[in-house]
């Protein structure tokens, strides 16, 4: 018998409302009638939630004395308030129990339930108590003894408070480990009592909660669940060498060891570091990126173990990786409270990297120290005299110089990356050095001075690096670094640069040097005939419209040169870049939009990207705008098939609606009068004039087309500006004869009006004629009023018409109100009357999918076992949806699956197995079911994540899971973080567990 009691409806200030204990219920009920591991039969396990006392003494009378056997094994759990009185005895607290009154109201442990296990002719029993104050059931005790008899397991000594689940969707600590036990820990026969313990014992212990108790009175052994070793392995769920794990996942190979000897690790956290710093290191497809993982690595693992950090960074050789990694560990020990330690000193004054980590230093320390960070920076000031030879010397002195340039001046600032360079680091450069022009002749003179002490065989190469690092601020200090005899670097000397930032310095050249530009984008170029691929330096190009001078057509027409002669080798990709640019650069550089709009060949793609650039267009050169406007016309007319042409004038219509009403009238009324295209077309006209040119409202009424129902357009236009301006539409609707046309502009009103005004709204919207109308505009209401005003909200749903047609919007805005409100009775008759409502709907199998969903997805967290009739019911309707509508049906059941998951994972599960793998939502769905489980049952979590199609995204989520259970199950999460293939997010992930870990074990 599993009882769990969230709700206390008689004293609510006593025994405020508990977030575990449906959760708690769930996933024990799921691990004891487990296939692979459970004993008990689903039929042999009752289930009894927010049960008032008198029923559970009932219930508790028939379990241990009516119904028991001598051969049963009875297992009585509870989730909820635990209670002590004056004299010490525990009481759990039920439904309508209240404080005042414990001695009737509750069920007292030593009076009630033992006296029942004294008298049950059962040999084996076992109680299981997750509540405050657990361990008084017997005193505080914990007995190391095995045997059949009477068992007892509380999640806390007698005078400990146990915490509340935060999460609605998640079991407690205890209890989680005690479903996990049952599932995962160790035996060399069946499990038993004492072998669970230990296990639930060990895995709160690195949680840091609350000791659990036991207790044993009798002979031989409890067993609890099934260990069949007879049985295969079940199949791995991660790829790689099989080898059977508790949680069913193989932890992929260790890459090969880096050049350097890894320090051992001294304790868990070290060792998970170590682990975490090998995926790092170990990137084969992105070898560029492997400095930028060690930076995030040391920035974040630091201030977990100083010391260990520090021995690695020793025995690391000089390099990329040695400068990402000292960057790193200083900022990160930096942003920590406190003085800095000792041993950073010497960083500071080792070469080649001190100049870097002094700036990683003030770049950590928050601007309430910024004392401390100005002296460091100010020590930086005796060094740029004596920089040596060496490229990361002159790499920290180029980045003195950024800073330098940035602190004084915002346009500079406004060109550097913030995160590398934030207002604090800004604030402590200005004042170490606040003669600019003084300190900017000693920065580039030393940086000269440095390079000319480089070795020749490195000199090309720093050279470049220095050069293009400045082009964009100082292009011309850039030039004397990138062709120091007029004549460009020799090309291999750019092989360290992205595309991206060689792209950049080209641009950032070009004026002074139009030559040396063309050559720098070239040898960015020719990277495409190697391992880049042509889209990245398609994107780089296109980035650099945005940075430029509008007024440089120079420079315009080399980038456009470049882009075309790069979109003829681009797949749809590129494509997708040009548009998204032209679109971009249409409120800033039109004629260049109207210019690579013409690269694309999809003329559909184009239209419907015109739309929008010609409104950006038209407040800039109405000309470019117009001519815009005429190519996508003329691309609409020449479409063969009338729906898709008018899908595309409807586009043109947008377009020219920015700049030419007299052009959108033209196109709209050359449009098909037997398709309600036309009406279409002329809503987005009238909410895009009534936005731009509201005093055109009235020659766009006047020059509608002619029809033979004169309301017809006329609608359409009051309901567009409705979305501009509801109170300009409010004074037109009274023009409308039909009634439905008024209802429908009238619901549009209430749509723009209710998130600024929803009181207004909703007054409006108790006007509408047409019920269907205002049952729609009552819903819009009512979810704007439920944040501030619930009481308004609940009256606007109710006033919701009773009619076939509305029914469920009423049941979906019921549920949602209920899901916002805080009184325990109001929001069980909020949803007592959506549920009343469900009956009523018609035979419409879609709403009545999604209005079942809507009232079980508030009741999974009050009353698990009703949400999960509601589901069932939502499911029958869901697959009862015709096969025409495939799409929906796939969405429904997506949507029940997410909701299921949180009640019962195994149902979840089963309806991610019958959705079509190629429904387009798919992962995404499975994803957040998965995630949505992962406390009530993580097992099942790992398993659903691996349904998912796409590899890239399916290994994010295993993290993002990962890293949510690393506050609850350590042990889980560092299994799972393992799975995943070598790089960065196995990296980081690893480093999610070893933070979760630190924070939850108490300093010595």
């Amino acid at each position: 018998m599993l009882i769990g009691n969230a709700l206390y409806l008689r004293d609510p200030v006593g025994l405020p409302r508990l977030r575990g204990p449906g959760a708690d219920v769930a996933a024990l009920y799921e691990a004891l009638t487990d296939p692979a591991v459970g004993l008990f039969d689903p039929d042999g396990v009752e289930a009894l939630l927010d049960r008032p006392a008198q029923e559970l003494h009932e219930r508790l009378e028939r379990f241990f004395i009516e119904e028991a056997t001598r051969d049963d094994t009875l297992l009585l759990y509870y989730s909820g308030h635990g209670k002590i009185d004056l004299n010490g005895r525990l009481h759990l607290c039920a439904l309508d129990s209240q404080t005042s009154r414990l001695h009737s109201t509750s069920l007292r442990y030593a009076a009630d339930i033992e006296a029942l296990i004294d008298q049950s002719p059962a040999r084996s029993i076992v109680t299981v108590i997750d509540s405050c104050h657990s361990g008084a059931f017997r005193g505080d005790v914990a007995v190391t003894a095995t045997g059949r008899g009477r068992c007892v397991m509380a999640s806390a000594g007698a005078d400990q408070l146990v915490r509340d689940e935060v999460r609605p969707d998640g079991p407690s600590p205890f209890t989680a480990a005690f479903a996990d036990g049952l599932r995962l820990a160790e035996s060399s026969g069946h499990l038993t009592t004492q072998e669970l313990y230990h296990y639930i014992e060990r895995d709160l212990r690195s949680a840091g909660v609350s000791r659990p108790q036991f207790r044993f009175d009798g002979e031989g052994s409890i067993t609890l669940a099934r260990r069949d070793t007879a049985r295969a392995p079940e199949e791995p769920i991660a790829a790689g060498t099989p080898e059977l794990r508790p949680a069913g996942l193989v932890e992929t190979p260790e890459p090969a060891p880096a050049d350097f000897e890894f320090p051992a690790a001294r304790d868990q956290v070290s060792d998970l570091l170590r682990r975490s710093l090998r995926a790092a290191l170990d990137e084969p497809d992105e070898e560029d990126e492997v400095p930028a993982t060690a930076y995030l690595f040391f920035l974040r693992a630091g201030p977990l173990d100083e010391r260990w950090c520090a021995e690695v960074l020793t025995a690391m050789p000089r390099g990329e990786l040695k400068e990402a990694a000292v960057e790193g560990y200083v900022q990160g020990l930096a942003a920590l409270d406190g003085d800095l330690p000792p041993h950073l000193t010497a960083l500071f004054k080792e070469r080649p990297f001190g100049m870097t980590a002094r700036i990683a230093a003030a770049r950590g320390l928050g601007e309430d120290r910024s004392r401390l960070a100005t002296d460091l920076l100010g020590s930086a000031r005796e060094e740029i005299e004596h920089v040596g030879g060496d490229r990361f010397e002159l790499r920290g002195l180029t980045t003195l110089l950024i800073a330098l340039l940035s602190a004084h001046d915002p346009r500079f600032a406004a060109m550097v990356d913030p995160e590398a360079f934030p207002p604090q680091l800004l604030s402590a450069t200005r004042t170490a050095f606040p003669e600019r022009e003084r300190w900017y002749a000693n920065l580039v003179a030393g940086l000269r001075r440095a390079l000319r002490k480089v070795p020749a065989a490195s000199r090309a190469e720093t050279a470049a690096e220095t050069g293009v690092r400045l082009a964009p601020l100082l292009p011309t200090v850039a030039l004397e670094f990138l062709a120091p005899d007029d004549d460009l670097l020799p090309d291999g000397a750019f092989d360290g640069e992205t595309v991206h930032d060689l792209a950049a310095a080209a641009a950032a050249i070009h004026r002074k040097h139009p030559a040396l530009a063309y050559r720098l984008l070239k040898v960015a170029g020719r990277r495409t005939d190697g391992d880049t691929d042509p889209d990245d330096m398609l994107g780089a190009l296109l980035i650099q419209f945005e940075h430029s001078d509008p007024a440089d057509s120079k420079l315009h027409d080399l980038l456009l040169h470049e882009v075309e002669l790069l979109v003829t080798e681009s797949d749809g990709v590129g494509f997708w870049l040009v548009q998204h640019h032209a679109e971009t650069l249409s409120s800033t550089l039109p004629w260049i939009s109207e210019r690579l709009f013409q690269l694309d060949p999809d003329d559909s793609r184009t239209i419907s990207s015109i739309e929008e650039a010609c409104q950006r267009a038209a407040t800039v050169d109405v000309e470019a705008a117009r001519r815009m406007a005429s190519a996508a016309e003329r691309m609409a007319v020449s479409i063969p098939k009338r729906k898709a042409r008018n899908r595309a004038k409807v586009g043109v219509v947008r377009a020219y609606a920015a700049f030419s009403l007299s052009d959108a009238l033209r196109v709209a009324a050359g449009m098909h009068q037997g398709d309600n295209w036309i009406s279409v077309a002329l809503q987005y006209a009238a909410t895009i004039i009534g936005k731009r040119a509201p005093e055109q409202i009235d020659a766009l009424i006047a020059g509608l087309p002619a029809t033979e129902n004169p309301d017809r357009f006329l609608s359409s236009v009051v309901q567009g500006i409705a979305e501009a301006d509801p109170h300009r539409a409010l004074e037109l609707v009274p023009r409308l004869g039909d009634p439905v046309d008024r209802s429908a502009a009238l619901v549009e009103v209430v749509k723009a009006l209710a998130p600024s005004a929803p009181g207004a709204a909703a007054d409006i919207a108790r006007s509408i004629e047409d019920p269907y109308y205002r049952g729609q505009a009552l819903r819009k209401a009512a979810i704007c009023l439920a944040a501030t005003e619930p009481a308004a909200a609940e009256a606007a749903a109710r006033q919701i018409p009773d009619d076939p047609s509305t029914l469920d919007h009423k049941i979906i805005v019921l549920a949602s109100l209920a899901g916002r409100l805080k009184s325990p009775k109001r929001i069980l008759a909020v949803l007592s009357e959506a549920e009343r409502l469900l009956d009523m709907l018609p035979d419409d199998e879609m709403a009545k999918a999604e209005a079942a969903r809507s009232v079980g997805e508030v009741h999974a967290v009050f009353d698990p076992a009703k949400a999960a009739r509601l589901f069932a019911s939502a499911e029958r309707y869901a697959r009862a949806i015709e096969d025409d509508h495939e799409y929906y049906r796939s969405a429904q059941l997506a949507d029940l699956m997410i909701a299921w998951a949180a009640v019962a994972p195994a149902r979840s599960e089963d309806l991610a197995r019958r959705i079509p793998t190629d429904w387009t939502r798919f992962d995404s769905h499975v994803e957040d079911a998965g995630l949505a489980m992962a406390h009530l049952d993580p097992r099942r979590a790992e398993r659903m994540l691996h349904l998912m199609q796409d590899e890239g995204r399916r290994v994010q989520a295993s993290s993002r899971l990962a890293e949510k259970l690393s506050r609850t199950s350590t042990a889980r999460a560092e299994r799972i973080a393992m799975s995943l293939p070598h790089g960065r997010t196995k990296a980081l992930t690893l480093l999610t567990v070893a933070e979760a870990l630190c924070s939850s074990t108490p300093p010595p």
